[in-house]
């Protein structure tokens, strides 16, 4: 179970650095945390909720309405998350500040 919540979070991770590239902003931290919920359906376990937060720091305005641009890129186009028939909850939060 752990590494399958880790292929997500990795991949919705990776597909939004992908976006930072090609939409050209920077950032200054990136921690992300996952939960899956899993539950007894039909005879067998299986997710029944999983939900991804990422909280992204950024330098300024105009960086945190490209982040979560991104994000929603990335929300879209993980390829893992797409090949799950469970709907994934990305709760980003996207805050300004500094570099630690």
């Amino acid at each position: 179970e752990d590494m399958f919540l880790a292929s997500i979070n990795s991949c919705i991770m990776t597909t939004f650095l992908y976006f930072v590239d090609r939409l050209g902003f920077s950032f200054n931290e990136y921690t992300s945390s996952i939960q899956g919920d899993i539950d007894l359906v039909g005879g067998m376990f299986t997710f029944t909720k999983i939900v991804v937060r990422p909280r992204i720091t950024v330098p300024g305005e105009m960086e945190k309405e490209k982040a979560q641009n991104a994000l929603q890129k990335a929300e879209k186009y993980c390829l893992i998350s797409a090949c799950i028939k469970l709907p994934i909850t990305v709760d980003a939060e996207i805050v300004i500040g500094e570099k630690p």
